[in-house]
């Protein structure tokens, strides 16, 4: 747990160092429970101290990270990791109460302020019970960048599949992603270029079969020799195969600075597709499951009106947008 606590702190403070020109939008993602907040990394825009000042923050310059055990927090004069005694259901939202790692005595709260569709719109911080109340605002997205990303990712309810067949040749971009080892929520944007095919391979090949050589008499030949005739043109026999893909695409950003889009593509040699009879609207009620030769787990998730909802592929668990 320990290291994978340190991997996790030192995930969320690359990541939002490697998109620093990014907030975290209220509209960007719908948290129905505790469980969804963990390894989410809130990016505010404006710090307000009530009674005192209010200022606009550049993106990352503060930031809010959850994880089980701790919330890691980044900014001038309340950075550190706080421990979490527990997360408590307001009528606000949710309410995190928090004790510092180093110093016990140093307890203080963050509570998770959600509008009525259960986005967060302002994170309330307290550092200690000797601290005033921070509150820090998450900023709307503008009209324009809305309509930018609606058009590049694929949403929720905008993909449907009449069944897995019809998913060869087809392409998600998906709008989160979530690490499932050690649980890190990352908010993709247009230049992670994150990608997810299903590609239909058709290869041909032709074998000439030549022609057969046959013997007959000769009418006019009055001994009855046989001659030699050749048949008509050569057999052609054209071989069709048909190869199936699953391949994800994604820029990798390296400690060194340097970025490079990563293919990883898995054949595909059988899919299976289950369902729950008791999901319903939104809920994922459709499971198809891509076989492989490397038994990578691969599964696309679907509402029950047969729209692409979510994928998982290996230790990566990807959402459309809206979710």
């Amino acid at each position: 747990m320990i290291k994978n606590t340190v991997l996790l702190l030192t995930f969320l403070l690359t990541a939002g160092a490697a998109s620093a020109q990014e907030y975290s939008y209220v509209s960007d993602r719908i948290f129905p429970d505790i469980e969804s907040f963990l390894g989410y990394d809130f990016k505010p825009a404006v710090m307000e101290i009530p009674n005192e000042s209010q200022n606009e923050i550049d993106p990352g310059e503060y930031s809010f990270g959850i994880t089980p055990n701790n919330l890691y927090v980044e900014g001038e004069d309340i950075r550190g990791v706080y421990t979490i005694n527990n997360i408590a259901p307001e009528e606000y939202g949710f309410k995190v109460n928090t004790m510092n790692a180093r110093d016990a005595r140093i307890q203080g709260h963050l509570k998770i302020i959600l509008n009525k569709r259960r986005q967060v719109t302002a994170l309330i911080f307290r550092r200690s019970q000797k601290d005033p109340e921070i509150i820090f605002t998450l900023p709307q997205m503008n009209e324009d960048l809305a309509a930018a990303e609606k058009e590049y990712f694929t949403d929720l309810r905008e993909m449907t599949v009449e069944n897995a067949d019809s998913l060869w040749g087809t392409e998600i971009k998906p709008f989160l992603r979530i690490y499932l080892e050690p649980g890190v929520q990352q908010r993709l944007q247009d230049y992670d270029s994150t990608t997810v095919s299903f590609i239909e391979v058709i290869t041909t090949e032709e074998k000439v079969k030549k022609a057969k050589k046959s013997k007959k008499k000769n009418p006019e030949d009055l001994e009855g020799e046989e001659v030699t005739e050749e048949s008509a043109e050569p057999e052609v026999k054209i071989k069709i195969t048909k190869t199936y893909f699953v391949e994800l695409k994604s820029l990798v950003r390296y400690d060194d600075g340097t970025e490079k889009i990563e293919t990883e593509r898995h054949e595909i040699s059988g899919v299976k597709e289950r369902s729950d009879d008791e999901a319903t609207g939104d809920e994922e009620k459709f499971q198809i499951e891509f076989s492989n030769k490397k038994d990578v787990p691969i599964f696309l998730y679907l509402n029950a009106n047969r729209q692409v909802s979510s994928m998982e592929i290996g230790d990566n668990l990807f959402f459309m947008r809206g979710i």
